[in-house]
């Protein structure tokens, strides 16, 4: 049987060609495609069979001549020197494969009242997004999915064509449009950096990363729908609804003077005695004294049912005192730690702070700038509405 692989055609003349086929059978030497033509033979044998035949032509004295070699060992041993570019071949046809088995865009069309930012939010979810392979989409539940997801939706199509995965929306006509009293837009509270923004109604007219001032808008109540020409069909007004996370820097700046007034007890006090019966209450007042500044304690027993109050009033008087290097920074981290949990129950999220404490002669003082990332924004009605 011929081997495919690695074979030549071959040629031999003189007159002994006859002797010199019975002693390549004789041999187990492979022979086939024999034809002769006047006083030579042409046929075919195994590459490695060629060595083992120089002993008959040597014993026979005739010519052997290879004519061709064929297989696919000579065509792989032709192009060994270009074998780069094989593999560059090979590669190219890998990534045109490979990047035509994935859907590389997602067209949303037919969206009014829900944004194409919060279906590639829901698309996300379910795992859905540019780069994955087109088999791992099943389109029908993918259209089952959205329906069941988004109640404002009656019909989704969904198609994929190419490298594009097409999702074609018609949203219920039951949806209500706000009057101008309504309306709401949402502004910026603080100047700063757009960090995220989420848009589930309205248009957002910012993205991640833009600067905004005190007063921006950063999504309107205004949403515009455009027909196949993509030109403007009609106009409608919502109540806008966001999720925006803006960087902000918030200055510190707290103080505390060294010299205060601190209470000290003279030791002279005055005891009273009052009595209540049911709701009625007898004796003594509690501001009665003729201290300047006292504390007044209360202890109260009940005897025969009557209720008896014991009223100590305690003076004090104020000097002059003062804190510490070390109380005036213990007491300013303090102050700086409780303002950063009051931020933090505000859901508010300390990126940085630079808050130094610098103490002197007459007080301390923590001073310094603090990057905050909040929901810096307000709901405001808009300035101006056009009417459709």
């Amino acid at each position: 049987m011929k081997n495919r692989f690695a074979y030549i055609r071959f040629e031999i003349t003189g007159n002994k060609y006859e002797r010199f086929i019975n002693l390549c059978k004789n041999r187990n030497i492979s022979i086939y495609n024999i034809k002769l033509e006047d006083n030579k033979v042409t046929a075919d044998m195994t590459a490695k069979d060629v060595f083992k035949i120089k002993e008959i032509i040597r014993m026979l004295r005739c010519h052997f001549r290879i004519i061709s070699k064929n297989g696919r060992y000579f065509t792989l041993l032709k192009y060994r020197n270009r074998a780069f570019f094989i593999l560059g071949i090979i590669i190219l046809f890998t990534v045109i494969y490979l990047y035509a088995i994935r859907i590389w865009q997602i067209n949303i069309e037919g969206n009014l009242y829900y944004s194409d930012e919060t279906i590639n939010r829901f698309l996300e979810e379910k795992g859905i997004r540019k780069g994955m392979i087109k088999s791992h989409i099943s389109c029908e539940t993918l259209e089952k999915a959205i329906r069941e997801e988004f109640d404002r939706i009656s019909f989704v199509s969904v198609e994929q064509k190419n490298c594009r995965l097409n999702i074609d929306i018609s949203e219920l006509n039951k949806v209500e449009y706000l009057d101008k009293t309504s309306m709401k837009d949402i502004v910026a509270t603080k100047p700063g950096i757009i960090k995220s923004i989420l848009t589930r109604t309205g248009t957002p007219l910012v993205k991640a990363g833009d600067e905004v001032k005190q007063g921006d808008i950063l999504v309107t109540s205004k949403v515009e729908s455009m027909d196949e020409s993509m030109q403007l069909h009609a106009t409608h007004y919502f109540e806008a609804d966001s999720d925006i996370l803006i960087e902000t820097i918030q200055k510190y700046d707290e103080k505390i003077l060294r010299k205060y007034s601190k209470k000290i007890y003279t030791g002279r006090k005055m005891v009273k005695t009052s009595t209540s019966v049911s709701s009625l209450i007898f004796g003594y007042r509690l501001n009665n004294s003729r201290f300047e500044h006292y504390d007044v304690f209360v202890e109260k027993y009940e005897k025969s049912g009557i209720i008896n109050y014991i009223i100590t009033f305690r003076e004090y008087v104020y000097e002059d005192a003062f804190y510490t290097d070390g109380e005036l920074r213990q007491m300013l981290e303090q102050k700086l730690k409780k303002y950063s949990e009051k931020l933090a129950e505000n859901s508010v999220q300390i990126v940085s702070d630079s808050v130094t404490i610098k103490i002197d002669e007459n007080m301390g003082k923590a001073v310094g700038d603090i990057v905050l990332l909040e929901n810096a924004t307000a709901k405001v009605p808009p300035a101006i509405v056009k009417e459709n």
